[in-house]
């Protein structure tokens, strides 16, 4: 599973500046450069969440079994997922992050959309499936004699 890795000390900082700025204390230079970055990487911790969360259902929705099934599936996530767990950090480009972001959604949604079809066809074969069983196949009515060979 994957999780954000975002500095707590950092968020530790933006919402000490943010109080000290509604108490009117005088803020260091340095915390009010940090504090004005506060929105930007607001937005960009949204973005990975978004992402986790994405990737985090789709193998939460898998048992063992079907994580073996959909390997190749996940395996490709994985790789498409990589340079943005690797490559990319919080102060990459907007555009690259926008671009891995995008990508990273799509790709998640396309294979959700793939292990949801998946469960819903085992659902409807479950179904169909209690519902052959509670079948009857032959029909015996009562207080009938039936004669020798009947039911071959």
């Amino acid at each position: 599973l994957l999780m954000m890795n975002f500095d707590r000390q950092l968020l530790s900082a933006f919402n000490e500046t943010y109080f000290w700025e509604r108490l009117r204390y005088e803020i260091p230079f340095v915390a009010m450069e940090i504090a004005s970055q506060r929105e930007k990487y607001r937005v960009l911790r949204e973005y990975v969440l978004l992402v986790v969360r994405d990737y985090n259902k789709i193998l939460n929705a898998l048992d063992a079994e079907e994580r073996r099934l959909f390997q190749d599936r996940i395996h490709d996530l994985d790789r498409r997922i990589l340079p943005g767990v690797s490559k990319l950090n919080w102060t990459s480009s907007k555009h690259h992050l926008d671009f891995f972001f995008n990508a990273a959604r799509r790709y998640c949604k396309d294979v959700d959309a793939l292990v949801s079809g998946y469960k819903l066809a085992n659902e409807k074969i479950a179904t169909n499936c209690k519902v052959i069983a509670e079948t009857l196949l032959i029909n015996i009515q009562k207080k009938k004699v039936y004669d020798e060979g009947e039911f071959e």
